[in-house]
């Protein structure tokens, strides 16, 4: 009997030092109107991943190769944005002359067609741009997940908790 409680006890103190070992996994979610928003709560706030958001990029940092698709993504999305306003001007330009003057001509078929053309690259790098930040939260989540697998299959240590010494060993 002495020797169950003794391992619950011990069960129960090897469940709180390895509680610290927890990484915190990383959700990536397309908003329609907000754009890319990110999660390290499990879903509880979402916040817009920006061009100055240093907290995504720290913990990317974590693992080299997260970090180079979030930094893929970062130099990507500027490109789809300029495209997509130079895209947008060549659509509404023509379409302004036209409702100002009621006159359609062969330029403004030519400016419309081209900032159709645009826009619709600047979609499909924005979608390159996206699918660099979902695969680097994908390879984060799945990396964090591997190394708290093999510290818990691997665990031997000290913990000191408020002047308590915990020693394990597997």
């Amino acid at each position: 009997m002495k020797k169950i409680k003794l391992a619950s006890v011990l069960f129960i103190l090897l469940c709180f030092t390895l509680a610290p070992l927890q990484s915190q996994e990383i959700i990536i979610k397309e908003d329609v109107f907000l754009g890319m928003m990110f999660s390290t709560d499990n879903g509880d706030t979402f916040h817009n991943v920006g061009y100055g958001n240093t907290k995504l990029k720290k913990a990317f940092s974590t693992n080299s190769e997260s970090l180079q698709h979030y930094n893929k993504f970062k130099r990507i999305k500027p490109l789809s944005m300029g495209f997509a306003i130079a895209g947008g001007l060549l659509i509404g330009w023509p379409l302004g002359t036209y409702l100002g003057s009621n006159v359609w001509t062969s330029t403004e078929t030519i400016l419309l067609s081209a900032g159709l053309g645009i826009a619709i690259t600047g979609l499909i790098i924005d979608a390159l741009a996206n699918r660099n930040l979902k695969q680097a939260a994908k390879i984060y989540n799945n990396s964090s997940r591997a190394s708290l697998q093999f510290n818990i299959f691997v665990a031997h240590g000290a913990h000191k908790y408020n002047g308590a010494m915990v020693q394990y060993s597997f």
